[in-house]
């Protein structure tokens, strides 16, 4: 629920466990949508977004290129077959943001921002749940920081609930997000997913909660249906 900034997991209609999570900034937001995870990725890479590419990270190199080695990132040739080149043959100084010919991605590591592990479902937002380096964050009352995916509190746990397998202990989920080498596993049961926007609701002990409408969707539609500006 993104103004809870909680996930919750169910079995059997009944809530099992839950955390905080980390949603989209209001400028980056994060969809309300409906999917089925389908794979959880240990020790991801994370490949550098073109928005992200374009607006933060090429110019902070152009004006440094030690920035690339900084931030653990590997410069990749487009096309059917990419292939990593040395960043120091490529001219920074040549390229603009709009045309830069190649891709991003950093490496698997406790630097990934992505984190140690990352769940994925098939959506057209580009959308994904993942762990995070920026654990400090999750003290925070309001948390809107990421550029629209989930990023979760309590990451390991959910790779155990979601694999649902005797072979996926704690202890071996532990290691695959600390061998620093990408490794996916598909689920053998797709789990259902809903990103919902909730400022009211009802706990199972009847009690009601309210949520700040950080994205003003709320107040939109209030305007809308009674013409009421809030």
């Amino acid at each position: 629920n993104i103004p809870e900034y909680r996930l919750r997991y169910y079995s059997e209609n009944r809530e099992v466990w839950s955390c905080p999570v980390i949603v989209g900034k209001a400028t980056t937001r994060t969809t309300v949508l409906s999917g089925r995870l389908n794979e959880v990725v240990f020790s991801p890479y994370w490949n550098v977004p073109k928005s992200i590419l374009v607006k933060e990270l090429l110019p902070e190199i152009k004006a440094d290129p030690r920035k690339l080695s900084a931030y653990h990132l590997e410069v990749r040739t487009r096309g059917k077959y990419p292939r990593t080149i040395p960043g120091a043959s490529v001219d920074w100084k040549r390229y603009t943001p709009e045309r830069f010919p190649y891709e991003l991605r950093q490496t698997p590591g406790p630097w990934n921002s992505l984190g140690r592990v990352k769940f994925l479902f098939p959506n057209n937002f580009g959308i994904y749940l993942h762990d995070t380096p920026s654990k400090g964050l999750f003290v925070q009352e309001q948390r809107m920081f990421s550029h629209g995916c989930v990023r979760v509190a309590e990451p390991a746990r959910l790779a155990k609930e979601v694999l649902d397998d005797k072979y996926w202990t704690a202890g071996r989920i532990r290691e695959a997000m600390a061998a620093g080498k990408e490794l996916s596993v598909p689920l053998k049961h797709r789990v259902p997913l809903l990103v919902v926007y909730f400022t009211c609701w009802v706990d199972a002990s009847g009690l009601v909660h309210f949520a700040r409408d950080g994205y003003g969707h709320d107040a939109r539609l209030a305007e809308e249906l009674f013409g009421v500006a809030s």
